[in-house]
């Protein structure tokens, strides 16, 4: 391109950025001059002084029974009898079920005959021999030695035949051991006596003691299966849901029907954190369908929730006395309250736009050379509620917060106050 040419380019587009450049300024002059003319028109609220204000918070959680257990069955058998029915108020110790105890019975007699065939044994070994059986004994060796002096005569006899060969050496050799025989038997016999005369052993006696105390302890756990067969309410409440009926076989320890505590609920709510960290001794209130509930006694579970992220609350209620009857499965709400422990200004949401630096910004009606101006003003958020928020910052009571359009002013703007009643106010 011919230099000429490109010189006469520039000009022209140097005399198109000052025409430009001279329409916006004409066009900011004429805005402020409209603005001059036309305050925009706002709503404020003139603050007081700085007061402690307090936190609330609310939870909801839910009725639960202190105890909710699945009844189960000690022993195994068949359900003979269903005692109640779902919906059935029991007291503790009230009777559910029963089982066919007639195997149980049958092996109760069994070992009852042989403990008393133990029992009698012992007696036995206790009393000792009688009178009779030691003067048997002692007249079983005196017919023993009778013979024995019979077959001493014998043996002189044969020996003195033997002399004179009357007789044979064999005939002599068995007389002898009739004599040997008879000697070892009335020594036998002797001490049998003498075992009689002496009584039983210790040692006898204490192994039929321990015969005797395992039969009757098989007895005794006989017995605890038998009452077992009678399946109890181990506390009082309410039958939930009944799992089994007539005839149905359960192996021991199957639960067979759903029992609910009454008159000991709790209710149960999940805290955040930091909620957890400081709602544990603070003031609370519990309602359920809008009545209050006192409170027994609270638990803080040390673990938190895996799935909802939040720590257990265990709330123990105080029943007695209510209006309404608590049922487990009912919504609870919990509202509380704590002192933020600085003071400061509650102020609407909407008179709030955001800072920087996770601050917010408010705006203030302040009179600057006869002309009322905003004013923005860092301010910190110490707690929200649903529709104001409690803040702190270059605040002084008197001041006059914009309540209203502060997305549509920006600082130094000029504004005239309106009242509620429509009235405008100059600075």
């Amino acid at each position: 391109m011919n230099p000429s040419n490109i010189l006469t380019v520039a000009l022209v587009g140097l005399t198109l950025v000052a025409c430009s450049n001279s329409e916006q300024e004409t066009s900011t002059v004429q805005a402020q001059e409209v603005n001059a003319a036309r305050p925009m028109p706002v709503r404020v609220l003139t603050l007081g002084a700085a007061t402690m204000e307090s936190m609330q918070g609310r939870y909801t959680g839910i009725i639960q029974a202190s105890r909710e257990v699945a009844v189960g069955v000690n022993v195994g058998g068949q359900i003979e009898q269903v005692l109640v029915q779902e919906g059935d108020l029991v007291e503790a110790g009230a009777p559910l079920m029963q089982l066919d105890k007639r195997r149980l019975l049958a092996g109760r007699n069994a070992l009852l005959a042989q403990v008393q065939g133990a029992q009698a044994r012992l007696d036995e070994l206790i009393a000792g021999p009688r009178k009779e059986t030691i003067a048997a004994a002692r007249a079983s060796i005196s017919a023993l030695e009778e013979e024995l002096r019979l077959a001493d005569l014998l043996l002189v006899r044969r020996r003195g035949l033997l002399e004179s060969d009357s007789i044979s050496r064999e005939e002599v050799d068995v007389s002898h051991a009739q004599v040997l025989t008879l000697k070892a038997r009335i020594q036998g016999a002797q001490a049998g006596l003498s075992e009689l005369e002496n009584g039983t052993r210790p040692e006898t006696i204490a192994a039929q003691r321990a015969s005797l105390a395992g039969l009757q302890a098989s007895l005794d756990s006989n017995d605890i299966d038998l009452a077992d067969t009678l399946v109890a309410a181990p506390f009082a409440g309410h039958i939930q849901r009944i799992m089994v009926h007539e005839g149905a076989v359960v192996p021991a320890g199957t639960g067979v029907l759903l029992l609910v505590e009454t008159g000991a609920l709790e209710a149960h709510f999940g805290l955040s954190q930091t909620d957890a960290a400081t709602l544990n001794s603070n003031d609370f209130v519990v309602e359920v369908s809008g009545h209050p509930v006192a409170v027994l006694s609270k638990r803080l579970l040390p673990n938190l929730d895996p799935n909802q992220r939040t720590i257990p609350w265990i709330l123990d209620l105080d029943t007695a006395g209510l209006k309404v009857a608590l049922q487990p499965g009912q919504i609870a709400t919990l509202r509380w309250s704590r002192p933020l422990g600085e003071a400061g200004w509650r102020v609407p949401l909407f008179a709030l736009t955001e800072g920087v630096r996770g601050m917010w910004t408010g705006f203030v009606v302040v009179e600057k050379e006869g002309q009322t101006h905003v004013q923005p003003v860092d301010l910190e958020v110490l707690h929200t509620l649903p529709d104001a928020a409690v803040v702190r910052g270059a605040l002084k009571a008197g001041d006059r917060l914009l309540i209203d359009g502060v997305d549509r002013v920006v600082g130094g703007q000029q504004v005239r106050i309106v009242t509620d009643k429509g009235d405008t106010t100059r600075g």
